[in-house]
């Protein structure tokens, strides 16, 4: 007698277990929770990489290839991308499921170490950051304005607008995309050469000059005021 001959013949032990089978679906269908986000633990781990003044084919030489080369042995790996930019490499590895987040971050750590020393002196330090689901940004601003620069405006948003938005009840973070305040001199080269100056001299002497000082307090009995310096550079200056 096979299995399926007690049934055919126990018709009525047939209909019971049928019915404990789609009692139990019942339940679990029941118990079944729901979400419109379900919770996934992703494992991928970025690692962000500048390098000022530099095209984005030397990024992805000198950077980004050595710094893939290493990481390709990393186990539980799935697959690594790359976005090459000027001035700086971002790197994305994403990882098996069920991979422990915290150990893939420390071993990525480690290997980065390792490679600095062959990646170029002027390039800054490999931030390796964890990729948060719920990090992504729920609303852009923008800002615009016919009385100031571009630059201008990034340096007021970032100075008093972004502190603001950072301190609202509900705002985890607040982060500014834009243009960069930045100062470009442009360099006499007959002037250079006369004096025997390089360019990597003036950037020493520019480096050690840029120095931001606290004004100071002034205090006149009961009151106490923070002072504050106002100086700029009003005038071109050859080199």
């Amino acid at each position: 007698m096979n299995f399926t001959a007690v049934f055919i013949h126990r018709p009525v032990l047939a209909i019971v277990l049928n019915l404990i089978i789609l009692f139990f679906g019942v339940i679990a269908y029941l118990h079944l929770p729901t979400r419109l986000y379900p919770q996934a633990d992703t494992a991928v781990i970025s690692i962000t990489t500048s390098f000022p003044g530099a095209d984005a084919a030397l990024i992805e030489s000198s950077i980004t290839t050595p710094i893939e080369a290493v990481l390709h042995g990393i186990d539980n790996l799935d697959y690594v991308t790359a976005n090459n930019r000027t001035g700086i490499s971002y790197i994305v590895l994403h990882f098996k499921v069920g991979v422990d987040i915290n150990s893939a971050e420390h071993e990525v750590n480690n290997l980065i170490t390792q490679v600095r020393s062959q990646l170029p002196k002027a390039s800054k330090d490999p931030v390796v950051a964890k990729y948060d689901a719920a990090a992504r940004p729920l609303m852009y601003l923008n800002f615009s304005t016919s009385v100031l620069a571009r630059e201008q405006v990034s340096d007021y948003l970032r100075r008093v607008v972004t502190p603001q938005l950072q301190i609202l009840s509900g705002v985890s973070d607040a982060k500014l995309l834009g243009a960069e305040y930045a100062m470009r001199i442009w360099l006499n080269p007959q002037l250079m050469a006369a004096y025997s100056i390089t360019p990597g001299d003036l950037n020493t002497i520019f480096t050690g000059n840029n120095i931001a000082i606290a004004g100071g307090e002034l205090t006149a009995k009961e009151h106490l005021t923070n002072a504050k310096t106002m100086l700029f550079f009003t005038s071109a200056i050859a080199a």
